[in-house]
């Protein structure tokens, strides 16, 4: 907390108090969790900080149309998968992928989304540092849909 990073667990739940997965860092603070959030519904995450006090954070809402970036590591790639909505508006027909390591685009890819829902890549990791590697999904105005 404060900024400084902290191990945490928890849960997420769904407004039925129902556990939809559990989470926990995995190095430094930082983890992952999938989510496939369900029309109507609102998600919770619950975790004990480091003084095992239970938080309680509510998760952003979930759209109606939108984007999912997944992302799996593949030896000396970073591999992913982006899928849009099939019903989604025009924006989303066109999107962008890029990467970036320490502020610096490291990766930038056009996905061709008007014939798929679904489309993947790999990002070779040859040349770029250990560190964190953060992409953003941008939609064809470069409006951000998902990190």
């Amino acid at each position: 907390m404060y900024g400084l990073p902290v191990d945490v667990k928890g849960t997420i739940k769904d407004n039925t108090g129902a556990v939809v997965t559990n989470f926990e860092s995995e190095h430094d603070g930082m983890g992952r969790f999938v989510l496939e959030p369900k029309p109507g519904a609102t998600y919770t995450a619950e975790w004990l900080d480091e003084k095992k006090q239970l938080r309680k954070t509510p998760l952003p809402a979930v759209k109606k149309t939108g984007v999912v970036l997944r992302v799996m590591q593949q030896d000396n790639k970073e591999g992913f998968v982006v899928r849009r909505s099939t019903e989604g508006p025009e924006n989303l027909k066109t999107l962008y992928v890029l990467g970036y390591f320490n502020q610096q685009v490291v990766y930038k890819a056009r996905l061709n989304m008007k014939e798929t829902f679904m489309i993947g890549g790999a990002i070779p990791l040859d040349g770029i540092p250990t560190g964190m590697l953060q992409l953003t999904v941008f939609d064809a105005n470069w409006n951000a849909q998902a990190e």
